[in-house]
């Protein structure tokens, strides 16, 4: 291979360096182009408009479903006469039924945060732990407290 001589060196500069290209984008290409960009647009928002009407329609059966096992429940409670609560740990709450409260003795808005079949307990987890008797209070306060620390994976108390 030869050296590059001056001349050689701008000659293969200008060829490189200095391309021009001619094609511009003609107006019905750039219509085809857009027309394209748009179909491809329309084709994915609907698989995400029926993907959502079908995630809309599975939480409304979901709803459904949960009013008439809530429904369910509320008649088997109140036939077999058992006062129930729920326990939010995060968030410190208690949850109870009328059925509850009437077993120990008090009118529902005695104890509870609004009306309803379920409420909230005025006082959360502290007061649940007051109203308990005695006797059961320190074992439950202190096998609640292990579980809640994570040593234990589950928890179940019995009261009489």
């Amino acid at each position: 291979m030869d050296a590059f001589t001056p001349y050689n060196h701008t000659e293969i500069k200008d060829k490189w360096l200095n391309i021009h290209y001619d094609h511009v984008i003609r107006w019905w290409e750039a219509v085809t182009l857009l027309l394209c960009v748009l179909i491809l647009f329309g084709v994915i928002m609907h698989f995400f408009i029926r993907r959502n009407r079908r995630l809309q329609s599975e939480i409304e059966e979901r709803k459904n479903a949960e009013e008439k096992n809530r429904i369910r429940l509320s008649h088997i409670s109140l036939s077999a006469n058992l006062g129930l609560w729920n326990f939010y740990i995060q968030e410190g709450t208690i949850e109870v039924n009328d059925v509850w409260c009437h077993q120990l003795g008090y009118r529902p808005d005695e104890l509870r945060e609004s009306e309803g079949e379920w409420a909230y307990l005025i006082g959360g987890q502290n007061k649940w732990l007051e109203m308990m008797h005695p006797d059961d209070a320190p074992n439950t306060s202190a096998v609640l407290s292990e579980h809640l620390s994570g040593n234990s994976l589950s928890t179940m108390r019995n009261f009489v």
